[in-house]
C-alpha cells in the first residue's frame, strides 16, 4: 500500500496538467500471430487506430503505456485441465511523440495516422515454467485463440503511467486510460505452438526378451516377457494437444 501512494503522491501534479483529448472512436482491436514454434517470438504491429485528438498546450506530448511489462498468460486446455504459460512484453522506441499546439493557435488537432499508428511497437513471447500470478499482470485464457481483458497499450498525454506495472496500475484506478484520457489498443491473439516438447532419450529401443526352444513356441504354453526401460526427456512445461 505504500508504494501504491507514493505513486499516487506523484501523480497528483499531473492530473491537472493540460493535455490532449481524444476525439471520436477511442479504441481498435487487430490480429496478433504468435509463432512459439522456437520456443519464443518478436511481433512488430503498428496500432490501428481512428480519428483525431486535440491538444492545447505548446509542450503536450503522447506516450504510451502497457500492462504488458513481463505479462503472464496461462493457456488451458479445458479437455484435459493442463495449462501452457508463455510471458508477453511490449515496448516501443517510437515515442513519446511531440504534439503541442502551436503559439497562434490554442488548440491544436492531431490525426492518429500521422501520429500513433505509424510508430511500430514491439511484442516479445515466449514460453515459461509454471508459475503463480495476480490479476494485475497475468490472466488464464483457454484455448489457442483468445484475447486479454486489458487492452494491450494506451496512447495518452501523461508520461508516468510506463515506468513500471504498478505506475500502470495506479493510472488505471484513477481512469487515465477511460476514453476522455487515451486511446486503447486491443490484440486477439492466435498461438503456434511447438509440435512437441518431449522426445525419448535415443531414437531406437531394443527389447530383449529371453531365451525359449522352439518347441516352448510349438506347444503355446510360452508365458516368458521381457522389457527395457523407456527414457523420454521432457521440458518443463506442457504442449496442448492440435486444434482440431
Amino acid at each position: 500500500m505504500k508504494k501504491y501512494g507514493f505513486l499516487f503522491l506523484l501523480l497528483i501534479p499531473l492530473l491537472g496538467q493540460a493535455k490532449c483529448t481524444p476525439k471520436g472512436t477511442t479504441s481498435a482491436t487487430q490480429p496478433i500471430t504468435l509463432d512459439l514454434t522456437t520456443g519464443s517470438t518478436t511481433v512488430n504491429f503498428n496500432p490501428n487506430l481512428q480519428g483525431s485528438f486535440d491538444c492545447n498546450t505548446t509542450g503536450d506530448k503522447m506516450y504510451y503505456a502497457t500492462s504488458l511489462q513481463d505479462y503472464i498468460v496461462e493457456i488451458k486446455d479445458s479437455a484435459s485441465s493442463q495449462s501452457i504459460f508463455i510471458k508477453l512484453t511490449l515496448e516501443s522506441s517510437d515515442f513519446p511523440v511531440n504534439t503541442g499546439s502551436d503559439r497562434i493557435a490554442s488548440v491544436k488537432n492531431y490525426s492518429v495516422d500521422d501520429t500513433l499508428n505509424n510508430k511500430q511497437m514491439t511484442l516479445k513471447a515466449s514460453y515459461v515454467a509454471a508459475m503463480s500470478y495476480s490479476s494485475d499482470n497475468g490472466e488464464k485464457v483457454y484455448g489457442n485463440s483468445f484475447s486479454l481483458s486489458k487492452p494491450a497499450v494506451n496512447f495518452l498525454s501523461n508520461n508516468s503511467c510506463n515506468s513500471n506495472i504498478l505506475a500502470w496500475i495506479v493510472c488505471s484506478a484513477l481512469r487515465l486510460f477511460s476514453n476522455d484520457n487515451a486511446y486503447s489498443q486491443y490484440l486477439t491473439f492466435t498461438v503456434k505452438h511447438k509440435p512437441t516438447t518431449c522426445r525419448f532419450s535415443q531414437p531406437t529401443y531394443e527389447i530383449k526378451m529371453p531365451d525359449t526352444t522352439l518347441n516352448e513356441i510349438l506347444s503355446g504354453n510360452n508365458s516368458k516377457t521381457g522389457s527395457t526401460n523407456l527414457v523420454l526427456n521432457a521440458t518443463g512445461f506442457i504442449m496442448l494437444p492440435p486444434t482440431r
